[in-house]
């Protein structure tokens, strides 16, 4: 009796989707200047159209505080920018939530705190 080999479908091994690894400012960090930019380092790439206002915020006591972002070429690395001075000692929550890696798979939601200072970059500079 000879032996019979079965096939098996063959499953394709998925990897982890990407993650934020590190967030600066850091998670409850102060003294944080007022036109600091926040940036989110990410584990792998990140599709780029998914980069929008509503997957990258950042929140104070008066709504979404308006920013410009951007994505590094090694698409790594998420650069918000804010358009106007952060409200000094009040909390500012970052948000990130919607990010979808190249493969389609969706970076696990992260939120961090920090409090702007009432120093922006300019009143450094002598």
């Amino acid at each position: 009796m000879g032996a019979t080999s079965r096939l098996r479908p063959f499953a394709v091994p998925t990897s982890d989707p990407t993650w934020v690894v590190r967030v600066d400012p850091g998670d409850g960090s102060a003294f944080v200047l007022r036109d600091t930019p926040v940036l989110v380092r990410l584990s792998g790439p990140v599709n780029p159209a998914s980069v929008t206002h509503r997957s990258v915020r950042v929140v104070d006591a008066h709504g979404p505080v308006p920013a410009e972002l951007s994505l590094s070429a090694d698409q790594r690395v998420v650069i918000w920018s804010p358009q106007r001075l952060m409200v000094p000692a009040v909390e500012h929550e970052l948000s990130v939530c919607g990010l979808v890696d190249p493969r389609g798979q969706v970076v696990p939601n992260h939120t961090s705190r920090f409090y702007p200072c009432s120093l922006a970059r300019e009143d450094l500079t002598g």
